[in-house]
């Protein structure tokens, strides 16, 4: 038998091939992680958004009584997850409204605003 005939492979092809399989795994790994990662803050983003939905009822529903500006903190456990800010613009026409900020203290760190109008019947 004798070396590089046609029915096998020589080191040199196995080495590269072995080469390009490492680098694809570390590809796949590095992606999972990301993924991961990506993963958690939308988890920690959907938990701060729907807080934000909270406080805009309770303040849609105190709208005509007591129309101050504020702020909160949203945290899940120990960690603080989002500010939250609000004010008032208005009277209107008898319609007051509610502008929430929330800006996220964890990555993305991409603020959002929303707003809740409230009639007065003033």
């Amino acid at each position: 038998m004798r070396f590089g005939d046609a029915s096998g492979c020589t080191l040199v092809e196995v080495m590269v091939a072995l080469f390009v399989f490492a680098v694809g795994l570390l590809g796949l790994a590095a992606e999972a992680g990301l993924l991961t990662r990506q993963l958690g803050a939308t988890r920690r983003f959907s938990y701060a958004t729907s807080s934000v939905a909270a406080r805009l009822e309770a303040l849609r529903a105190t709208a005509c009584r007591s129309p101050t500006n504020g702020a909160e903190r949203v945290s899940r456990g120990s960690a603080t997850l989002a500010e939250l800010r609000w004010d008032w613009t208005g009277p209107a026409d008898s319609i007051i409204q509610a502008r929430v900020v929330l800006a996220p203290t964890v990555a993305p760190r991409r603020p959002d605003t929303l707003t809740a109008t409230a009639s007065c019947g003033r």
